[in-house]
């Protein structure tokens, strides 16, 4: 439990950060102040990528901690090297798997398209002028 707390503890203050920042870019742009605006929009896209490796870290970490009963900062490191010496696997993994997924999202709609054109085709086809799209 301790472990779950002090990782949304540390997004929540991330979070807390960015929002103090939107509102200091708001008065800075109603004060016109064009240097002090682009300085705030930099920090809140840098911490917006903080937030997000976080999250992944945390992620990890709350992985591991299910997985070894590690603390939250030692199982954050363990996984985040986890993660780095297996970075070559896991990128071959997300291509195949991608692929994978474009392969049977085509197979999904082709199975599901031909059949119905038939249908149409068998049963319809000489009271529709077009079949695909009937008229």
């Amino acid at each position: 439990l301790g472990t779950a707390a002090f990782g949304s503890l540390v997004i929540a203050i991330i979070k807390t950060i960015r929002t103090i920042l939107t509102y200091m870019e708001k008065k800075a742009a109603r004060s016109k102040q064009k240097v002090v605006l682009v300085i705030m929009r930099i920090l809140k896209c840098l911490l917006w990528c903080l937030e997000k490796c976080v999250k992944f870290v945390n992620k990890q970490a709350y992985i591991q901690t299910a997985i070894f009963g590690y603390p939250f900062c030692k199982a954050a490191r363990m996984g985040f090297f986890l993660i780095l010496r297996n970075s070559l696997r896991i990128s071959a993994v997300s291509v195949v798997s991608q692929f994978i997924l474009f392969i049977g999202k085509v197979f999904i709609t082709v199975a599901s398209t031909v059949p119905g054109y038939l249908y149409l085709e068998k049963n319809y086809g000489n009271e529709l002028n077009f079949v695909m799209v009937p008229t």
